[in-house]
């Protein structure tokens, strides 16, 4: 009985490991949608070691990896925020901006909205955080789990000020 009690109380501890490391994302994803919706005009850059000097995108990116503390989100995952508009002819990806790993893709992007519509004379804000999670051993090798899961959190907001541009 012991080893099969072990294993449960393994399972639910990597359970619970994985819930919290999903709301952490849906966290981030929060936080730079919420960051960027206030925003009317973004300056192009986007070095997170200099955010004293008010550029806003660096403080998008800096805001979400500490909303998923302790998820080494950029090390692990991506951010990435999109911009849509809509001036009439359909919607259109105003500018997109993603940081940490290349190879985790937006579900957004050229030809796909996501299933996000954008009314005509409307914009939308998207922010996407994703995440690589990787179950403990034991736990995911006996369940048959994958080595590593991705976790994708999207965050639509509207934009507050404007529709915002990189200017």
């Amino acid at each position: 009985m012991l080893p099969l009690l072990l294993g449960f109380v393994l399972a639910g501890l990597d359970l619970a490991s994985f819930v919290a490391q999903v709301q952490r994302a849906s966290a981030a994803a929060s936080a730079a949608a919420d960051l960027a919706s206030q925003i009317d005009q973004f300056s192009p850059e986007t070095d997170m070691t200099r955010i004293v000097t008010g550029r806003e995108l660096a403080v998008l990116a800096l805001a979400a990896t500490e909303a998923a503390h302790p998820q080494p989100l950029l090390a692990d995952g991506a951010i990435i925020v999109t911009s849509m508009a809509n001036s009439g002819g359909g919607a259109a990806i105003a500018w997109q901006q993603r940081w940490g790993r290349a190879d985790l893709p937006s579900q957004i992007g050229a030809g796909s909205s996501g299933g996000i519509s954008v009314a005509s004379g409307e914009g939308v804000i998207i922010a996407e955080a994703i995440c690589k999670i990787r179950p403990w051993l034991f736990s995911g090798g006996l369940l048959g789990l994958p080595e590593e899961i991705v976790v994708r959190r999207v965050a639509v907001r509207r934009p507050r000020l404007a529709i915002p541009v990189i200017g």
